[in-house]
């Protein structure tokens, strides 16, 4: 039996045997990095799960303590109508100065 040579511009991939697949090898990397990327995602879940669990023991007092360190910072501080008109203000005489420097 003589062994035809493959032709120019054939690649080292032509004495490959008929049923080797590259669909069904990229598939079987594919699976196996899901599953690993998986594990990872679990792993790091149960280590965050961990470090929350030694510092509150349910979800509740962590938004308790979210809610009271948002308080202590005064972000939901009270809104007076005297805090808006100094914003809406200035945002007037912003857009004023804008227009005025288009238009020279």
């Amino acid at each position: 039996m003589t062994e035809k040579s493959p032709g120019p511009g054939a690649g080292a991939t032509a004495c490959l045997p008929v049923g080797v697949s590259l669909g069904s090898m990229l598939r079987q990397w594919s699976v196996a990095r899901l599953q690993a990327d998986l594990g990872a995602l679990e792993a790091s879940a149960e280590r965050a799960r961990a470090a929350l669990g030694c510092i509150y023991s349910s979800s509740n007092e962590f938004e308790a303590a979210a809610i009271r360190a948002r308080q202590a910072v005064n972000l939901w501080g009270p809104r007076t109508i005297g805090t808006m008109r100094l914003v809406l203000g200035a945002t007037v005489l912003a857009a004023i100065a804008a227009l005025a420097a288009l238009a020279v």
